[in-house]
């Protein structure tokens, strides 16, 4: 069963594993420097969401979570983007 909820865009980087993320209303663009300011270069990384229990989802697996959540309607069936959220 899925639980809790989509607190945070999120990167997870390439190179490392690490995940680099900000607090709302962040966007994953926002989270572009930094992620190279840690080694990653452009376009290495996989874009996601964290959610309140500091767990890493790529978007497909994160529009799971929101959907269970009830942070977007049962039948959204697009790309998960921090818009949809906050």
């Amino acid at each position: 069963m899925i639980t809790g909820k989509i607190v945070a865009a999120a990167l997870k980087l390439n190179h490392d594993g690490s995940v680099i993320t900000l607090p709302q209303p962040a966007r994953h663009k926002d989270l572009m420097i930094p992620a190279m300011q840690s080694g990653a270069k452009m376009g290495e990384w996989t874009d996601g969401f964290v959610t309140e229990e500091g767990i890493f989802y790529a978007r497909v697996d994160a529009l799971d979570i929101a959907k269970a959540s009830g942070q977007v309607k049962p039948d959204f069936d697009e790309v998960l983007k921090t818009e949809d959220l906050w």
